[in-house]
């Protein structure tokens, strides 16, 4: 017979008399269930991560070192910012869809991209749709600056980059057509805004005026 200390006897009790109550098993099952539901978010979170990746992969046809990259920069942005790497992931399959070269979405383009979700309250994946949207329609090459401009002409204003991108909609093929830069028309808008035309409305305005001129 092993005699145990009094502290040693005691503690086992403890525990004994908690593993053997209802209240004490609920808590136990509560703890394991907590535990399993992190383990098993953190899986489905991988699983998504992974699923975004290979949609990248069969987007762009690309293999190799190059989805590693792709992988390596979604993975460092989701560490470095308050985006997690399956929304940078998410993100970055937009910019690729608009054309944006893998060169730049892993250069300036990831996080010009991640600046404006942040500034504007946005979604990474609607930063990098209005973005390369309007970088397209005014055939700029410079992310950095398109996000500025979407910023500013919002922050300058009675407009948000919401109504922003609703407005871009409308306006920027016709616009970009006829000349004008992204700056025109972001001032354009921005003035409008002023005047209580926000949204799609503005938008629709502006490109009948464009046409009409």
């Amino acid at each position: 017979t092993v005699r145990l200390k009094d502290g040693v006897s005691s503690g086992l009790s403890r525990v004994n008399n908690a593993l053997t109550s209802p209240l004490g098993m609920l808590g136990v099952g509560a703890g394991a269930m907590g535990v399993g539901g992190l383990i098993t978010n953190s899986a489905t979170k991988a699983m998504d991560f992974d699923a975004q990746i290979s949609t990248i992969k069969a987007l762009t046809g690309m293999q190799g070192a190059e989805v590693e990259s792709i992988r390596q920069h979604a993975l460092e942005l989701g560490k470095s910012t308050k985006f997690s790497a399956l929304e940078a992931a998410q993100g970055m399959t937009e910019l690729l869809k608009a054309g944006i070269d893998v060169k730049d979405v892993l250069g300036d383009t990831s996080k010009a991209a991640l600046d404006l979700a942040a500034a504007g309250d946005l979604s990474l994946t609607e930063a990098a749709e209005i973005m390369s949207t309007s970088m397209n329609a005014f055939g700029m090459k410079d992310p950095t600056k398109a996000a500025n401009l979407l910023a500013g002409a919002a922050n300058a204003s009675a407009t948000d980059v919401h109504e922003m991108k609703y407005a871009l909609s409308q306006v920027s093929n016709v616009a970009g057509g006829l000349g004008l830069t992204m700056a025109d028309v972001s001032t354009g808008l921005a003035v409008f805004a002023q005047n209580a035309l926000k949204g799609s409305d503005a938008g629709t305005s502006m490109k009948t005026m464009l046409q009409r001129l």
